[in-house]
């Protein structure tokens, strides 16, 4: 009898042990969340002063000109990234959770409200093409997606159960210290331009308290594209996977 009692208990506590090996790998493979960003502040650019200059009469002057104007056609989002593993029902009552540490993952931003995650892939010629059209960029505009996603160094990372190959997308650096930084694949604050078959989904592969454009620490850097010219700016959608 005892014997029984031993197997039927070893075989409970296998139960309980494949269990829990399911939840960790469920939390691990889930398709990335909804994420709510906390405004904190934002800042736009004071302009530049009038330079000038006090010149005598009766000379012919060559001059070099050289200017910063403010891109009413981009926006950046940064800030860091807190959350939570958790256990919900459909009513998202939570029974249990587990605070994280957050040291990597993704901020994902599309115009889209709704992304099929199973069909995610690096976009292609065809995207930057309708996404240029949407916005109004020129073929040529040095601002354009293609022209901005000019590159295609970067690190590897998993969206949902779908694994990014490195350096197999178009990707983006964002600003470290008030400077670009190295095109490669080490660089901090990526960017990857994915796409679902349907919608473009901006991809900024997080960072663990770097100093990003302003000397300031932050998880993530990213910069979507608007259209300057609108009244009502586009509407984006923010979602998380941490690690």
């Amino acid at each position: 009898m005892k014997q029984k009692e031993w197997i039927a208990g070893g075989l409970l506590w296998l139960l309980v042990i494949g269990c829990a090996i399911l939840l960790i790998a469920k939390s691990s493979v889930a398709v990335p969340a909804g994420a709510t960003l906390a405004y904190q502040y934002n800042s736009t650019s004071a302009g530049t002063e009038a330079g000038n200059r006090t010149d005598s009469g009766g000379y012919i002057y060559t001059a070099n000109v050289n200017t910063r104007q403010q891109n009413n056609n981009w926006k950046a989002y940064l800030g860091n990234v807190t959350g939570a593993y958790t256990l919900d029902d459909a009513n998202n009552a939570t029974i249990y959770n587990w605070e994280l540490s957050v040291t990597g993952g993704e901020v994902y931003a599309s115009r889209s409200s709704t992304i099929t995650w199973t069909t995610l892939g690096c976009a292609s010629p065809a995207n930057f093409t309708t996404e240029n059209s949407y916005f109004g960029y020129g073929t040529t505009s040095a601002d354009n997606v293609n022209n901005t996603f000019n590159s295609t160094a970067h690190k590897a990372f998993r969206v949902g159960t779908t694994q990014i190959l490195a350096s197999s997308c178009s990707a983006t650096y964002t600003f470290v210290n008030d400077s670009r930084p190295a095109t490669d694949a080490a660089s901090l604050f990526q960017e990857v331009l994915l796409n679902d078959n349907t919608s473009m989904l901006y991809s900024a592969i997080m960072e663990n308290n770097k100093h990003g454009y302003n000397g300031v620490t932050y998880d993530f850097q990213m910069i979507i594209p608007e259209n300057g010219t609108l009244t009502n700016p586009n509407t984006y959608y923010f979602w998380t996977e941490v690690e």
